[in-house]
């Protein structure tokens, strides 16, 4: 397992720039509740662990990119201590190798420091070359 750390000072946000058709958005629970989107189940998974949507919104904070109806990319928090604050990435099989979630996380890390967290991190077992490669990856 390899343990990444961000500080707010170190952290320089990607650019976001989307392919057509793909928008990011933020994880609003109630709103998601509200649409059809294929794999908002796994983002509903994900976040249980936070206990309540009100938890999440005042102590977490998630994105997704979306293409149509279809999330294809999403960072959430997973835990928090202090001023630290863990986060999780993924994407759908289809959509990956377009650089769409090391731009799902950097606007979660984002979000996370706008919160006064001081330090983002993320764990990912050393065979996941995908995860290993947003860590290392500088900003476009």
């Amino acid at each position: 397992m390899i343990d990444y750390t961000l500080t707010r000072e170190e952290f320089t946000p990607a650019v976001l720039s989307l392919p057509e058709g793909y928008v990011l958005e933020m994880v609003d629970l109630k709103e998601l509740r509200h649409k059809n989107y294929v794999n908002a189940d796994k983002i509903y998974d994900w976040v249980e662990a936070w206990g309540s949507d009100e938890h999440l919104d005042k102590a977490g904070c998630g994105c997704y990119i979306r293409y149509q109806d279809t999330i294809v990319s999403w960072s959430i928090s997973d835990c928090y201590a202090r001023d630290r604050i863990a986060v999780g990435i993924h994407t759908d099989s289809s959509y990956r190798k377009m650089g769409l979630a090391s731009k799902a996380a950097s606007a979660v890390v984002q979000s996370c420091f706008d919160k006064g967290y001081n330090i983002v991190e993320w764990l990912c077992v050393s065979t996941n070359v995908g995860s290993k490669a947003i860590a290392h990856r500088k900003p476009d």
